[in-house]
């Protein structure tokens, strides 16, 4: 929805690599020109070219958990900004950027089916300041997709406005980063393997110190994980997610230690 409402057909638009495949295959559907840029970069929002009409950020990263805090656009910034946070608790510090101001220039995605960790609540919200954009959302909306019904939103408010829901996330939250960190930490005790540096999220994505294939050597040890060419990686690499029971990560941990 974003995509397609903040760029024209033949128009180009900057997306992350390696990223969640979607973003480039359904840019390419909707007719528009692919320029990525490689993540994890600086911890800054990436340059824009002035040819592109709009930029995809998406923070935590995936598949590497890579944050990129808010930061207002430069003057003169014309570029729309699409801000994926879908793996951002809407309740934790991590949104207090977003929540603050947003710039005319700036599209706000997230998702209810990652914030709660319900796959089957397929109920986004996009949040857009700039007028204009609001109306071509809703105006494109009823030809791309079924609306959500009345009575999923009715649940939606009911469930994101209970002060109990705030408190289970936090809770949610913590386990999440802890299981993640025990990952992180093991990938970088190995001596075959590391790591890139996440801040946020439930996935890593590793690498090996050599010319090793880090899929062969995780699977050898017995852990799995999804290959770096899902997510157009340019390098070998695997993506590990930590959204497992705390003995499945644990088992993981203790394996790759010993690569």
């Amino acid at each position: 929805m974003a995509l397609t409402c903040a760029a024209d057909v033949g128009q180009t638009v900057s997306l992350p690599r390696p990223a969640f495949p979607g973003f480039e295959q359904f840019a390419a559907l909707a007719g528009l020109r692919v320029r990525p840029y490689s993540v994890p970069g600086d911890d800054e929002p990436p340059i824009v070219a002035e040819d592109c009409a709009a930029i995809m950020i998406c923070t935590p990263h995936k598949p590497t958990g890579r944050l990129t805090p808010y930061r207002e656009p430069p003057d003169g910034h014309a570029c729309w900004r699409i801000w994926d946070i879908s793996h951002t608790s809407l309740f934790g510090p991590d949104a207090d950027g977003f929540r603050s101001c947003l710039a005319a220039t700036d599209i706000l995605i997230c998702s209810l089916s990652k914030l709660l960790r319900l796959p089957g609540a397929r109920l986004g919200c996009l949040i857009v300041p700039a007028p204009e954009l609001r109306a071509a959302v809703l105006a494109a909306k009823t030809h791309l997709l079924m609306s959500a019904s009345r009575l999923s939103q009715i649940l939606a408010l009911t469930v994101l406005r209970d002060p109990d829901t705030a408190r289970e996330l936090d809770e949610r939250q913590r386990h999440l980063t802890g299981l993640r960190e025990l990952l992180q930490s093991a990938v970088q005790t190995s001596t075959r393997m590391t790591v890139v540096p996440a801040g946020g999220g439930t996935h890593l994505l590793v690498h090996a110190r050599t010319d090793e294939d880090p899929w062969r050597l995780l699977k050898d040890a017995g852990v799995v994980g999804l290959p770096g060419t899902v997510f157009n990686a340019e390098t070998p690499s695997v993506r590990l997610c930590a959204a497992q029971t705390a003995a499945i990560v644990d088992i993981a941990a203790t394996r790759i230690r010993t690569l």
